[in-house]
């Protein structure tokens, strides 16, 4: 008995002192987001959200970006703009995975901290919208095509758009390489409302 609990003593010594000193504090954010400058901008974003969805070992994980800009250059009339939109990507939130996502395994967001997404807006026969462009994660520049829904009513504009992006066109979690863990499907759902200026 004597041994045991002495085991237990100094188990329960190990964990307080590794506590201490922060060898079991994974769950502590380290990652500082990239501060972003206004914009300067024909409409002018008042709220909006861009939220991602992973698949990881079966289960759905919803993030979302808290701090990003957008650079929106529209005219109702002709259906035509352009959009530059610059997010924070050390201002996600996914869950427990929020450290993981930020490493450079991941996004790598010591090293590429912002993501931008250009496009030019051209109105669809369908009466919606399309956003075509590209979109820069870390060094991966990739061509995107976003149909999107657009309300406008006394000069409000509510937009809203789902899109699906595949994590290896940008080397996000490069080091697993099949679906058993992570979907390489990543779901991207965007809704703002802006005011002309």
């Amino acid at each position: 008995a004597l041994p045991l609990a002495g085991a237990l003593v100094a188990w329960v010594a190990a964990l307080l002192i590794g506590n201490a000193i922060g060898v079991f504090s994974h769950n502590e954010t380290t990652t500082q987001a990239a501060e972003l400058t206004e914009v300067q901008s024909d409409w002018t974003v008042q709220s909006g959200t861009i939220d991602i969805t992973i698949l990881q070992f079966g289960n759905e994980v919803v993030g979302q970006f808290k701090d990003w800009t957008a650079a929106i250059a529209f005219d109702p009339e002709t259906g035509t703009g352009k959009a530059e939109v610059t997010i924070s990507i050390g201002s996600l939130t996914l869950g427990s995975v929020t450290d993981q996502a930020m490493g450079p395994d991941y996004f790598n967001s010591t090293v590429f901290p912002t993501a931008v997404f250009n496009a030019d807006i051209t109105p669809t026969v369908d009466d919606g919208h399309m956003a075509t462009g590209t979109l820069t994660i870390r060094d991966k520049v990739v061509a995107l095509e976003i149909p999107f829904d657009l309300e406008i009513a006394e000069g409000t504009a509510q937009m809203a758009a789902t899109l699906t992006l595949d994590r290896r066109d940008f080397d996000v979690g490069n080091n697993m390489a099949d679906e058993s863990s992570l979907k390489f499907p990543v779901q991207v759902q965007i809704n703002l409302t802006a005011q002309r200026q």
